[in-house]
C-alpha cells in the first residue's frame, strides 16, 4: 500500500488547516482508507513524511511543529 497525506484549508476566511490521509491500494484491494486530522495550527504549510512504521507525518506550523501518527487516527 501507499499512502498520500494532504495539508488543506477548507475556506480562505478561516484560519483553520486539516490534514488528510489517503491509503491506496496497490495491488486489487477494494478498501481505501482515509483519515482525518483536524484543528491543526492555523499556519500549517508543509508536511514532512519520515520512514518510520507505521506511517508518520511531521506537520510544521507557524508556531508548533506536530508529530502525527496516522495508523492512530
Amino acid at each position: 500500500m501507499s499512502s498520500v497525506v494532504v495539508l488543506y484549508q477548507v475556506d480562505d476566511s478561516e484560519e483553520v488547516r486539516y490534514v488528510k490521509k489517503y491509503v491506496i491500494p496497490l495491488k486489487n484491494d477494494p478498501d481505501i482508507g482515509i483519515h482525518d486530522l483536524n484543528n491543526l495550527d492555523s499556519g500549517a504549510y508543509l508536511l514532512i513524511p519520515t520512514a518510520m512504521q507505521p506511517f508518520v507525518v511531521l506537520i510544521i506550523g507557524e508556531e508548533i511543529i506536530a508529530y502525527c501518527d496516522t495508523s492512530a487516527a
